[in-house]
């Protein structure tokens, strides 16, 4: 934004020196923000990735003012977020070893816990409420549209099917 412009901001804005390279900030900003975020196994190879993509850009000005422009926005959007709920603790505990069939065990054993449990606790960016996304039910039982996708599967679907082509033909 505070390069090229043309789009409505999420944080306060940041100015960049005329002439600054674009992919610099991009990338500072992208790996300063999920550096502070990743598993500390995950680090190293963000940093490898980091110092190789930046070393694929022509020493300069242009690299130099881009990467404090991406060290700006990364800064922003961490305060931004510093309450966002990622930093939670979140604990779980099956309710018996071994859980009964249907609960969820995490990979270690009901004494570790699932990778990312916490991120149902996040708040999203610029989503107020994720229920939008949830898919509508299905149709009533009595409907037209449930009658004809019933007998669309039932006749497509049967294992001796006189109107699906089974390509043996």
């Amino acid at each position: 934004m505070a390069i090229v412009g043309g789009y409505q901001q999420y944080g306060s804005p940041i100015s960049a020196p005329r002439g600054s390279d674009v992919r610099a900030p991009v990338a500072t900003a992208a790996y300063l923000t999920a550096r502070a975020r990743v598993d500390s196994s995950q680090v190293g190879y963000l940093d490898h990735q980091y110092k190789t993509y930046l070393g694929s850009i022509p020493y300069g000005r242009a690299k130099d003012n881009g990467v404090q422009v991406g060290e700006a926005a990364a800064a922003a959007i961490l305060a931004l977020r510093t309450n966002d709920g990622f930093s939670n603790t979140v604990h779980y505990d099956c309710s018996s070893t071994p859980p009964p069939p249907g609960e969820f065990e995490p990979n270690g054993g009901c004494g570790t816990q699932p990778v990312d449990q916490i991120l149902a606790q996040v708040t999203p960016f610029t989503t107020i409420d994720p229920s939008c996304f949830r898919p509508g039910g299905p149709n009533p039982l009595t409907s037209e549209t449930y009658t004809r996708d019933f007998i669309e599967t039932r006749d497509y679907g049967r294992a001796d099917s006189s109107v699906r082509h089974t390509g043996a033909d």
